[in-house]
């Protein structure tokens, strides 16, 4: 089976939806994976820019951002390096009131069982 590696765009424009070609394309990429056809690889910053344009740019609610994303990435042919990380990051983005990368630094230390240093005091306080 086919493999490629996604760029934060291809997730874009698969989430918006506009009817652009490149949507178009996104979704063929989308769909043949969910058809056994090929598999799609997405690195973990990948995720980490689709959450920020999506809350700078598009504006979108964290709910909607969290639903998006956890579809995609927990479909049986995407490939993560740590897909568990990063869907626990994305529920605690969710749940809490912190950024994406905060969230992020924070579910790594927690597993790797690692103190986190920061001067954040919404972070720290965690």
């Amino acid at each position: 089976m086919k493999s490629y590696i996604l760029d934060s765009n291809i997730i874009l424009r698969y989430i918006v939806q506009e009817n652009t070609p490149a949507n178009i394309k996104a979704r063929q990429y989308f769909e043949q994976a969910n058809n056994d056809q090929l598999t799609l690889v997405i690195d973990n910053i990948v995720v980490a820019e689709v959450v920020w344009v999506l809350k700078s740019f598009y504006k979108a609610p964290k709910e909607d951002i969290y639903n998006s994303l956890k579809i995609i990435l927990t479909h049986k042919n995407i490939i993560m390096t740590n897909k568990k990380l990063i869907l626990e990051t994305l529920e605690y983005y969710y749940t809490h009131n912190l950024s994406y990368i905060d969230c992020y630094l924070h579910c790594l230390a927690k597993a790797k069982n690692l103190s986190l240093a920061t001067f954040d005091k919404k972070l720290s306080k965690i």
